[in-house]
């Protein structure tokens, strides 16, 4: 205040205005302010006109309004959900990109969500790259490689119509056995991925060391999981006997260049591991098999997920078309060439300096908002996507090499294509743009609504045993809701509020005292059992004697 010092008394009133309009307490506040003085504490005048003017000041009404705007005003949220814009991928990636191709043939047959058409096209190029693309950085090795869920609605979101198109291309190209079949064990997978296998044989002479070679096991390691009810899958690794499938296939999606496992007493023997992972389910399925371990072991945050609701506009049943037919010949073909060009070797794949660097500030931006919010679950999908982004960049440089030709589709040469795969800055904005808006935001939402209808089932299951027990304990609770300990306290404390559960602790019957817990009614539950009895008959029941009630005979009657 340039040495006003009346000023700067002024101006500590107006701030102490905003939140008194006590004079008696700003003048205390204001005593043990470094800017008290005798002028302030000996001129009683000065002092009151100071504070009044405070009090009546616009300044403190500006100020209120300048915080009740920023109290009101929506802080932007970094991931919102956004519809997946064909026209969004044709300008970054190409119009004649597979990606563009294979989704618009997909909207032109079916009315699934282009998000399903999208997830489907880079599901194809990761599953014919088999390992023969890959990015070295610095901080590891990057291959193509894409899992990822499709939720929705049976029937009516039409996603498996959708993938079941992308099933139609792949056959035309004839290499559908690029997929594993939809059934298999942890052993039967191992088996049929593992390149050699040892194991110990009793022979006349003794114990002999036999080894089985797989002529299939190399392209098997490299084949890909398709299942069309992705939460049938789930639950059957859930099964004790597959208690290390998710173990197992969270190894494999690094693509390890070697991989033993000890199996009823053989060894196999797996070499350079590739395993892309293409699932449809719906939410209510999902929820019921999912585990919170899926989140923290990293199983979840693995899969790309797409879990579109909006409104789409339907489409009429048609015939048929001619070109509907030319369009899959192009894309079959486009595959079929772009196989046989990538032949037996693994290509280098090269970013634009400009490209990588945008990548490097993007997740820079992200961890610095991250640290600030603290979100665990964010940080930990964030961990996993980020790196998907030059995944889907590298697929998406892929799908450039398809040309759409009037007469033919054109054979891809290898040197063509060793020069053709480099990650430009569209591809990576493109790719980042979806993590951001798309992946993140339905990830984020699918965790949330399934923990929550989970959660709303275990207290379902914790109702359903209370009522039929009546007195149970801890421990059966917990095997009988299927949860785990804190899951359990979780759903012991909403029942508390709600009055449906008393605790007890027996001390008598064992040294350590056990905790039981017992149904109780409510009067919600006791109005809604009332409001389902009959309604008492207006007329009185007839005479019980114009009734003949059957009578049994005696046991020594019917013996004689």
């Amino acid at each position: 205040y340039n040495g006003d010092h009346s000023g700067a008394d002024q101006a500590l009133c107006n701030l102490l205005a905003f939140y008194t309009d006590d004079p008696e307490q700003i003048d205390r506040i204001f005593r043990r302010s470094d800017l008290s003085r005798s002028k302030w504490t000996d001129r009683a005048d000065y002092r009151k006109r100071t504070i009044d003017r405070a009090i009546e000041n616009e300044f403190s009404k500006e100020i209120e309004h300048i915080i009740e705007d920023i109290k009101s005003a929506k802080a932007p949220d970094v991931y919102q959900i956004e519809k997946m814009d064909i026209n969004f991928l044709k300008e970054h990636i190409g119009n004649d990109n597979f990606v563009c191709q294979f989704m618009e043939y997909a909207a032109s047959k079916t009315e699934g969500y282009p998000e399903y058409g999208h997830q489907s096209a880079v599901f194809l190029l990761s599953l014919i790259v088999q390992r023969r693309l890959k990015l070295d950085l610095t901080t590891e090795r990057i291959f193509p490689v894409i899992w990822t869920i499709c939720f929705g609605l049976s029937t009516v979101s039409k996603k498996s119509t959708v993938s079941d198109n992308a099933k139609d291309v792949l056959s035309g190209a004839r290499l559908s056995n690029l997929l594993l079949p939809e059934d298999f064990t942890p052993e039967a997978l191992v088996s049929e991925m593992a390149v050699r296998t040892e194991y110990e044989k009793t022979t006349k002479n003794g114990p002999e060391m036999v080894v089985e070679t797989n002529r299939n096991g190399e392209l098997n390691s490299k084949r890909g999981i398709h299942q069309d009810e992705y939460s049938t899958f789930m639950a059957a690794m859930n099964k004790s006997y597959n208690h290390s499938m998710k173990e197992m296939l969270c190894y494999f999606y690094n693509c390890p260049p070697e991989y033993d496992r000890a199996l009823r007493q053989r060894h196999w023997y797996l070499e350079n591991i590739y395993l892309p992972v293409f699932g449809n389910t719906t939410l209510k399925a999902f929820s019921k098999v999912m585990d919170s371990k899926d989140i923290g072991s990293g199983w979840l945050p693995r899969h790309l997920i797409v879990n579109p609701t909006y409104k789409k506009k339907s489409m009429r049943v048609s015939k048929l078309k001619e070109e509907h037919v030319i369009k899959r010949n192009n894309l079959s073909d486009f595959l079929k060439n772009l196989n046989e060009a990538l032949g037996d070797q693994v290509i280098d794949v090269d970013i634009e300096d400009q490209a990588l660097e945008y990548w490097n500030d993007w997740i820079e931006k992200r961890n610095e908002e991250l640290s600030c919010s603290q979100e665990e679950e964010e940080a930990t999908v964030f961990g996993r996507y980020s790196i998907y982004a030059l995944k889907l960049a590298m697929l998406y440089e892929l799908g450039k090499l398809m040309k759409n030709e009037d007469s033919s589709l054109s054979l891809i040469s290898k040197i063509n294509l060793i020069n053709s795969v480099i990650i430009t800055l569209d591809s990576v904005y493109c790719a980042i743009y979806l993590v951001d808006r798309i992946f993140v935001p339905y990830y984020l939402e699918v965790i949330e609504t399934t923990e929550f209808n989970q959660f709303n089932q275990f207290i379902k299951l914790a109702l359903r045993t209370l009522r039929k027990k009546g007195r149970v304990s801890r421990s059966e609770l917990i095997i009988a809701v299927g949860c785990s300990s804190r899951e359990l306290d979780e759903v012991i404390r909403t029942l508390y509020d709600r009055d449906q559960i008393i605790e007890y602790v027996d001390t008598e019957n064992s040294k350590k005292p056990k905790k039981y817990y017992q149904y109780q009614m409510t009067e919600a539950d006791k109005n809604r059992i009332m409001s389902k009895l009959p309604e008492k008959p207006q007329q009185p029941h007839p005479p019980t004697e114009k009734y003949q009630f059957y009578k049994l005979p005696r046991c020594s009657d019917r013996i004689r």
